[in-house]
């Protein structure tokens, strides 16, 4: 038994860590490849050093909205737990906190007693 509640969360989870994932691996990618961009020459000596530390900058910034995101994605997976307990005991019909459980009816005399 699956909780819609608790499938749209994790689906939506899901994809925000997708997100933050992308964004992580792209930055690493941008910042990698900016160590390289040295390595070419330049007309300009001054200008070779200003594009990779840009690019550097941009990368690193996109890595920490990346583990931000991903970090905000993981805080869904409670949520969707409570929301998936919430159907259970619902489900079940079991005693919340603040409630009490239901009685449990007796069951039937045997036929060979007689009623009161």
């Amino acid at each position: 038994m699956n909780a819609p509640e608790a499938v749209a969360i994790l689906r939506d989870r899901d994809q925000q860590y997708a997100l933050g994932r992308g964004l992580t691996i792209g930055g690493a990618a941008v910042a990698l490849g900016s160590a390289l961009l040295p390595l070419f020459p330049f007309d300009d000596r001054d200008f070779s050093l200003t594009i990779p530390l840009s690019l550097l900058t941009v990368a690193l910034g996109a890595e920490i909205a990346g583990v931000f995101i991903e970090t905000a994605a993981q805080r869904k997976v409670t949520t969707a737990a409570e929301a998936y307990n919430r159907r259970l005991w619902g489900t079940l019909d079991l005693p919340r906190a603040g409630r009490r459980a239901p009685r449990t009816p007796h069951p039937a005399a045997p036929p060979w007693v007689a009623p009161p």
